[in-house]
């Protein structure tokens, strides 16, 4: 058990340079990207990295009896951070939607929406620093353990 929790605390330190890696390959406001985005070449190794994060903290929680009390607290807990990060989420790329479209209009006199929809689309560059924030990192770490806690309940009930 003491090797599960070194595994973990390795996976929750080693994505945090992978979270910043892909923030900082955001480019600068009014800047021009390349093809392509880098940051989703990490996504791969952030997915392997969730799904082993679960399967360690299951195999953990299999280890204590906990009561159904808990379970319902920690998924209340991690399910109502989620859901406030999901909204401040929401609305800082509102915000940043805002910040990119007054930026080009200051460079080019108005605003193209349809531009601005495109640069800020899923695979888009421009929005790494949205996708790869301190806010994500947690949201990561969140739902890791919601899942967890979920996988380890069902598990609880059926055996009872």
């Amino acid at each position: 058990m003491k090797r599960n929790i070194c595994f973990i605390i390795g996976i929750l330190i080693l994505a945090i340079p992978i979270f910043w890696i892909c923030n900082i390959l955001t480019p600068a406001h009014g800047d021009e990207s390349g093809n392509g985005n880098p940051a989703m070449l990490l996504l791969p190794i952030l997915a392997c990295m969730f799904v082993y994060l679960v399967y360690l903290t299951v195999t953990i929680c299999k280890h204590f009896s906990m009561k159904p009390a808990v379970f319902t607290i920690g998924m209340t807990v991690t399910l109502l951070h989620l859901v406030i990060s999901l909204l401040y989420q929401r609305s800082s790329f509102l915000q940043y939607k805002s910040l990119l479209a007054e930026t080009y209009k200051k460079d080019v006199g108005h605003i193209d929406w349809s531009y601005i929809e495109t640069i800020i689309s899923f695979m888009s560059l421009h929005v790494n620093s949205q996708y790869f924030n301190t806010n994500t990192y947690f949201m990561f770490l969140s739902s890791s353990l919601f899942l967890s806690l979920l996988i380890v309940y069902n598990k609880q009930v059926k055996n009872h």
